[in-house]
């Protein structure tokens, strides 16, 4: 169960970053940093800090998780970001293309 509420959050928070960029269309580096610093920064400390054979660093991985998929919506909302509002299929095909390249990236084996 506790997998699947890592999906729903990350899916959530997922939805939240696209809608802000389709609705604000803010792409600037100042709100990249802002966003990576503020989900990372208070786990960063924490594991430089806690540096020790018995301490469960990997349970902090979902700060990753985001930051990744974070930098990859950005990354796909930003590229040709004239077609995000133009018609009703330029954001639906870049999902798309999205999809797909995670696809291959994790699931083929290259």
């Amino acid at each position: 169960i506790y997998e699947l509420g890592v999906s729903c959050f990350l899916f959530l928070t997922g939805f939240g970053h696209t809608y802000y960029f389709y609705t604000r269309q803010d792409y600037s580096y100042g709100r990249l940093m802002r966003v990576l610093l503020r989900m990372n920064l208070a786990v960063g400390c924490f594991c430089m800090t806690s540096i020790t054979p018995d301490s469960y660093v990997m349970l902090y991985y979902v700060c990753a998780l985001h930051s990744f998929f974070f930098l990859w919506i950005f990354v796909a909302m930003k590229v040709y970001n004239r077609q995000n509002n133009t018609n009703k299929f330029g954001l639906r095909f870049k999902m798309i293309g999205v999809g797909f390249i995670l696809f291959i990236v994790w699931d083929l084996d290259l």
